[in-house]
């Protein structure tokens, strides 16, 4: 038998034992519902906040109750929703509450109440159930998660670019609009990234113009954030667009920006500036007459010109009078015309009392003619503003006496022309169209569909044969594209016409018929004019080609058939065939050639390419061209010669292998020195080895000290011989392409501190002070460790030996989002002239100068770092200036970049 639980008394027997124990009063106090049963599944105890969330009777619930009894009233109650079987129900429900786990779940009850109820075993058996009224929590949450949405959406459809950072500088929020806006590639920006590592980005695109490095823009951009001040700036980017950029803190420290193209706004402003200024320079002239009142029809604002068109004293209109004041006096002078003045005065100011009535014209006792507008204030009242008209009505008369005029000349002239809407009906057309196709008399007129024109000349065979509606539906898809067009054809009565469509802005198009009959008549005659010309060039080494572009068609002369090999070609063939004959290997470059010169970006067409004949072999020709354009800028036809370049080209590629030869020789070069760097080591290490017994003095002292100081130069001496031949051999090994990297992951802030400690000592004597300036959480490079540590000291080492005294030697080391880590060493040394920086890098090159002569040195630094950096799929660059100093840079490429991860099981 197992031990029962300590039983806690029920509420009502606490109640009634009228003692006040403390679990009672927590018990009672409780938010959440509490019951605890035993593990015969008997009620121990309970609080009155668990009867009144279960809904249970007042006195169902007592100590000693079992759980199936209660579970039984639930389900039948329809607690649990509809079951078929209650017991079958209480039976599950008991195997539930058994299982040793601690349960939690939801449960929404009749009411629509929702409940987080949780089980929890006793030690000894049994359980405690616990029931917290969630429903108000629910309901915030779907509140918040719908206010998320909207949110969300509201940020995507925003026209403001918006980004929000923490307090670490790190982004948390973006929308769309902040894409859009600077054209970040896919994927590039994400939560969490750095504010640094997006104004890096930015910098390097030239989103935002500096006149500082990118280091220092950086670092201020990212000073000022964290300042935690407002900030506003307006720059304007390369494309000439304008951002306005807000930066606003928050109080946790982070901080919003927003971005918003103000390009037109700022144009729009300075047109009203331009504006403002003109309305200033004539507000003492003004040609219109200007009176505002307020809801009182009290006069606050009246200038002269209003005055003058009415012919008005300042003792009646004036600020501060009633504007009913001046409708009397005018009225009374007769401006109105005869009657009761009273009436009249009546009639005249109900105008101005009507909301609806905006604007109104009168006739001046003068015979001027007045246009009057009324527009509402905010507050209330109008502003009247009054323009003598007369000049404009008689301009609209002149207007239309012009419009008569032009359509006069529309008429007259020899094209024939019709203006169709974005419907494709016909707006306008003139009599020469008619004339030209012969239409029936009233067949085209205003309104009339293109498609019913289109089928008028399908059913007449102006298209040739065909099905009717075959044609009329191809004619009509590319009436729908709307697109410029330009094309020539012969009608079936022999009489050629140019026609020409040009879409309008609003999607209309106007559509010209030119008669070209003669003219291209007169264009036969020129081509045979042309071939002439290519005849009497015959002689030459260049044949002649004309490409129609209208056509579509090229014109071959003979001698151009001859070169390539082509002449079973006829004459004139498709443009496209033409490509048939170019290796594969050219066509691009010829067709990127053909487009940019079609686009205007070269003067002339010129390109080499191969050409295939018929006997299968390839020939070089040289291709030059020269494009025709028409009024509207579009080319219409090019013509030009081809000339045979094949021995020209032989000779280039005769060039090319004496190229290789020389090469190869440099390569012997190479592995002689490696081979000879090898022999040379194994007595080296013999002489610095037995130096070096005998200098201290191993296997007993020497007598003579002068003995002592010859042996120190030995060894001094047979150790630098050693550095400059494992220099020569890094090189010739490097020049070679047999450089083994033996890589690992780098800690670059490690490696340039264990570099600079080590050349610390010589800089101190050298009087050279050395700075190092590191971007801050620098990722590890995946590299060889040895190399990248030689590459530094060697470029650590050249600056102090070229530094006079006093000056300053500056490392860094940045990464860039496109090219990588940069390793930088600058110096404030004696510089290079630009036109020995291709000497210095070279193997054994130096300098002379003044300097250079104090030090010793083989010019193998400097090629060295520059292989080892290479090797490694970098590069090296060198900026100099004679006496400003050297910058040498190391760019390693972004693929040998690691993200330095916490190791969590070791906790470093």
């Amino acid at each position: 038998m197992t031990a029962r639980p300590h039983q806690m008394p029920s509420m009502s027997s606490r109640n009634n034992s009228n003692h006040n124990d403390p679990r009672d009063v927590i018990l009672e106090n409780m938010s959440q519902g509490i019951a605890v049963w035993d593990s015969d599944l008997l009620l121990i105890s309970f609080n009155q906040r668990y009867v009144e969330l279960m809904g249970l009777p007042p006195r169902f619930v007592h100590p000693g109750i079992s759980y199936p009894t209660v579970v039984r009233h639930l389900a039948e109650r329809g607690e649990f929703g509809p079951i078929a079987d209650i017991d079958a129900h209480i039976q599950s429900r008991i195997a539930i509450v058994r299982q040793s786990g601690a349960q939690r779940h939801e449960r929404i009850l009749p009411n629509g109440r929702v409940l987080e109820a949780q089980r929890r075993p006793m030690p000894g058996g049994g359980f405690v159930s616990t029931f917290t009224d969630v429903t108000e929590i629910k309901r915030a949450e779907e509140e918040v998660e719908r206010k998320s949405t909207l949110l969300s959406a509201t940020l995507n459809v925003m026209n403001q670019g918006l980004v929000i950072y923490d307090s670490g500088q790190k982004l948390q929020l973006f929308n769309e609009a902040y894409l859009r806006l600077f054209a970040f590639p896919p994927g590039f920006i994400n939560l969490g990234m750095t504010y640094e590592q997006v104004l890096s980005y930015l910098l390097s695109q030239q989103e935002i113009f500096s006149q500082t490095s990118l280091a220092q823009e950086i670092s201020k951009r990212t000073d000022e954030a964290r300042r935690g001040k407002p900030h506003k700036n307006l720059h304007r980017r390369k494309d000439g667009t304008c951002i306005s950029v807000n930066r606003v803190p928050l109080p946790d420290g982070g901080f919003v920006i927003t971005f918003a193209d103000v390009t037109t706004e700022l144009n729009a402003t300075d047109e009203v500036s331009k504006t403002t200024a003109l309305l200033k320079a004539t507000q003492d002239n003004m040609l219109q007459g200007i009176c505002v009142y307020d809801k009182e029809f009290k006069i606050i604002n009246i200038n002269k010109r209003f005055l003058e068109l009415y012919d008005l004293p300042v003792t009646v209109a004036h600020i501060g009078a009633n504007f009913r004041d001046i409708v009397a006096y005018r009225a009374q002078r007769g401006d109105y015309g005869p009657g009761d003045t009273e009436e009249l005065t009546i009639k005249r100011f109900a105008r101005h009392q009507d909301s609806l009535l905006r604007h109104f014209e009168q006739k001046l006792p003068g015979g001027r003619r007045v246009l009057m507008l009324r527009n509402p204030l905010a507050e209330g009242g109008y502003v009247v503003t009054s323009t003598d008209v007369t000049d404009q009505r008689q301009a609209e008369q002149e207007i239309q006496r012009q419009a008569s005029l032009l359509r006069s000349t529309f008429e007259a002239v020899s094209q024939g022309i019709t203006v169709y809407d974005r419907t494709y009906r016909l707006v306008a057309h003139n009599s020469r169209y008619v004339e030209m196709f012969g239409f029936p008399s009233g067949f085209v007129h205003p309104g009339i569909s293109r498609e019913d024109v289109i089928r008028y000349h399908a059913e007449r065979g102006e298209y040739g044969d065909g099905n009717v509606e075959d044609i009329v539906r191809s004619k009509m898809e590319s009436v729908r594209r709307n697109e410029h067009y330009r094309n020539e054809y012969v009608r079936p009565n022999g009489i050629a016409l140019s026609i020409s469509r040009e879409p309008m802005p609003d999607g209309g198009c106007v559509i010209t018929f030119t008669d070209i009959t003669r003219s291209r008549a007169r264009e036969e005659r020129l081509k045979e004019s042309e071939e002439r010309y290519a005849l009497a060039m015959k002689g030459s080494n260049e044949g002649l080609w004309d490409w129609d572009i209208v056509r579509n068609e090229v014109y071959l002369s003979p001698r151009v058939r001859e070169i390539a090999n082509l002449e079973f070609m006829p004459p004139r063939i498709p443009a496209g065939r033409w490509l048939t004959f170019i290796h594969y290997d050219d066509i691009d470059n010829y067709r990127e050639a053909v487009r940019a010169h079609f686009r205007g970006e070269t003067e002339f067409l010129q390109c080499e390419y191969r050409i295939r004949g018929k006997d299968e072999s390839y020939r070089w020709v040289l291709d030059r061209g020269l494009a025709l354009r028409g009024a509207d800028g579009r080319v219409h036809r090019i013509a030009g010669s081809i000339g045979d370049i094949s021995t020209r080209k032989e000779a280039e590629r005769r060039v090319v292998e004496a190229k290789e030869t020389a090469e190869l020789a440099s390569r012997s070069k190479t592995e002689f020195l490696a081979n000879i760097s090898h022999e040379l080591r194994t007595p080296l290490n013999a002489i610095i080895g037995f130096s070096e017994v005998m200098r201290d003095g191993l296997f007993g002292p020497i007598e003579n000290a002068r003995y002592t100081d010859y042996l120190r130069d030995i060894h001094a001496s047979g150790t630098h011989l050693l550095c400059l031949i494992n220099d020569i051999l890094d090189v010739a090994k490097a020049e070679a392409g047999k450089v083994e990297l033996i890589e690992e992951s780098v800690d670059v802030e490690h490696m340039i501190e264990s570099c600079t400690r080590l050349i610390q000592e010589r800089a101190q004597q050298a009087g050279i002070a050395v700075i190092v300036d590191l971007q801050p959480n620098l990722p590890a490079l995946w590299a060889d460790q040895r190399k990248i540590r030689q590459i530094a000291l060697n470029l650590l080492s050249n600056s102090i030996k070229f530094t006079p005294h006093g000056g300053r030697i500056t490392i860094t080391a940045t990464v860039d989002a496109e090219r990588g880590l940069a390793l930088t060493v600058a110096d404030t040394g004696i510089g290079i002239d630009v036109q020995d920086i291709a000497k210095v890098l070279s193997p054994f090159g130096q300098v002379d100068s003044s300097l250079s002569r104090k030090h010793e040195g083989t010019g193998l630094g400097l090629p060295l770092s520059k292989a080892l950096v290479e090797a490694h799929g970098g590069a090296l660059l060198l900026e100099s200036r004679i006496g400003e100093g050297t910058h040498v840079t190391a760019l390693f490429p972004t693929f040998r970049l690691r993200t330095q991860t916490l190791n969590v099981s070791t906790g470093t």
